[in-house]
């Protein structure tokens, strides 16, 4: 039983980037914690959850902040790992001195 109320606490907080702006998002944000903290109730079980969602809630502001700005770090990571693929080809050019037989 425990494991399904875990595991529905995770579907309604994912619920939250559903929200087309930044008002429904928090809208979405304070109802779906607060939801989710009756299910739990004083369940030991669910202790992993319960402090999950007070992480959430402390880092509200942060979460909230992606619909403020809307670009990501994804351009710099596929950039970077064309970086790191340019730099793992050319280890085998680094030796410019050539040996003649």
């Amino acid at each position: 039983m425990a494991t399904a109320t875990a595991f529905r606490v995770k579907e309604l907080l994912r619920g939250v980037k559903d929200g087309d702006t930044k008002r429904t998002a928090r809208w979405r944000f304070t109802h779906l914690i607060r939801y989710p903290r009756e299910l739990i109730g004083t369940n030991k079980l669910l202790e992993p959850v319960r402090k999950s969602l007070q992480t959430c809630e402390t880092h509200m502001p942060r979460i909230l902040r992606r619909w403020e700005s809307l670009p990501t770090n994804a351009h710099m990571e596929s950039l970077n790992s064309l970086f790191q693929a340019a730099r793992l080809r050319s280890k085998g050019y680094r030796n410019v001195h050539i040996s003649s037989r």
